[in-house]
């Protein structure tokens, strides 16, 4: 995994303390795109281009866990696209959402 985007040391290495804290710091980092998984890709909403599993690479995770409730837990990803676009993927845990599991277990990790 390239520790290279994120001062030296994996991204799940790091202290945040909120979601919003991690976001600042990923755009910090130029990772500034929003990926959403849909039925048969992965959507980049801020340029509206979609992606095959195959065409991305998770760069780093990072797990938020709910104090109290279980449903408030998410996982965050940093992504890289071959083309050289760096966006954040949020995968909420407990509850069905609507995004792809299986497509996002597809993207393989950084090595």
């Amino acid at each position: 995994m390239d520790y290279d985007y994120f001062d030296g040391q994996p991204l799940s290495h790091h202290d945040f303390q909120s979601l919003v804290d991690l976001l600042q710091y990923l755009k910090q980092k130029n990772f500034t795109h929003e990926f959403v998984a849909k039925e048969d890709s992965i959507f980049d909403d801020t340029s509206n281009r979609s992606y095959r599993a195959e065409e991305l690479k998770v760069a780093g995770t990072y797990r938020f866990e709910g104090d109290t409730n279980p449903a408030n837990d998410s996982e965050l990803l940093a992504i890289v696209a071959e083309d050289g676009v760096k966006g954040t993927l949020i995968v909420p845990h407990g509850a069905k959402v609507g995004q792809n599991d299986l497509l996002i277990r597809k993207i393989e990790f950084l090595k």
